[in-house]
């Protein structure tokens, strides 16, 4: 089981490699315009010296301040590895949480289908914010489901966490998270059978 498990993260890393060898403009996508780019202002320069825009360089804090480091600290490969760094733990988290209900066939199965599904790479390929909140939001979701299975609390502690830097980073996650409070009472009140 351990090394089967071992084996299919490697084979998601590698898909990944492949696909990004082939073609190096897959991973960044753009069906919208040049949004992203004008908003990676705000991480080349975190401070005052451009206008700050309905308060993106706070509300968007779980995207400027790794984005800020990446690319602070690694120049010009800082803009290719920032939104490499997330999208694998994107995928990879993704495949945990589909472990969590699934076999490992079914889970490996659709962890590679995303890696070339474009929705999962966003509107706005992986430059973009609304991507970022989604590797939160995955792994908040895998606490939260793991914190349930195992009736850890301190799992949904750490699912709370993520869930908070998802909708500081992407405001309109926090559609998806009012199911949260739902499940945990249905969940309470014994309605969801065990995983």
């Amino acid at each position: 089981m351990m090394k089967e498990n071992y084996q299919n993260i490697l084979l998601i890393f590698f898909s990944f490699c492949i696909l990004f060898f082939i073609n190096p403009n897959w991973f960044y996508l753009e069906i919208g315009g040049p949004d992203q780019w004008a908003a990676l202002m705000y991480i080349e320069r975190f401070d005052n010296f451009y206008p700050d825009i309905l308060g993106a360089r706070t509300s968007r804090f779980g995207w400027l301040i790794p984005g800020q480091f990446f690319i602070n600290k690694f120049n010009d490969l800082g803009i290719i590895l920032f939104p490499a760094l997330y999208f694998f733990i994107t995928i990879f988290t993704y495949y945990f949480t589909l472990k969590l209900f699934f076999n490992l066939n079914i889970s490996l199965f659709l962890s590679l289908f995303a890696l070339s599904y474009m929705e999962l790479h966003g509107s706005y390929g992986w430059l973009y914010m609304s991507n970022f909140s989604l590797t939160y939001l995955i792994i908040s979701i895998y606490f939260f489901f793991k914190g349930l299975k195992n009736n850890k609390q301190n799992f949904l502690f750490i699912s709370g966490f993520f869930s908070a830097i998802a909708i500081l980073t992407y405001s309109t996650t926090i559609l998806f998270f009012i199911l949260f409070p739902i499940l945990l009472f249905l969940n309470s009140q014994g309605k969801i059978k065990k995983f």
